[in-house]
């Protein structure tokens, strides 16, 4: 079945205000993870100061920058990448606790 112009239309604006939302959500999920992260593991080991939620974000932007990702899967479904934005940091949350416990 072939959409009409105003079907794809507004399946692009549900897309993009979608989009608008969950990236920021993402990203603060992510910088908080990381903020438990940092103070379970970093801050002891090296003395360095805890992070604020927004520090972390700071922190993976940078990283991301500097990375090259190495998915060889290139066409992702949109709510593949949504539920790998939220999934990935809570496993790795889940994990570093359990990780934590042993320190």
């Amino acid at each position: 079945m072939i959409d009409s112009y105003e079907e794809k239309v507004k399946k692009f604006w549900v897309l993009l205000i979608a989009t608008i939302i969950i990236v920021p959500l993402g990203a603060i999920y992510s910088g908080f993870v990381m903020t438990y992260l940092w103070g379970w593991f970093i801050v002891p080991i090296t003395g360095l100061n805890p992070i604020t939620i927004v520090q972390a974000i700071g922190f993976q932007f940078f990283i991301g920058c500097m990375s090259i990702a190495r998915d060889g899967k290139k066409d992702k479904e949109w709510g593949e990448e949504v539920a790998v934005v939220f999934i990935k940091p809570t496993v790795i949350l889940f994990m570093g606790y359990i990780v934590s416990l042993f320190l």
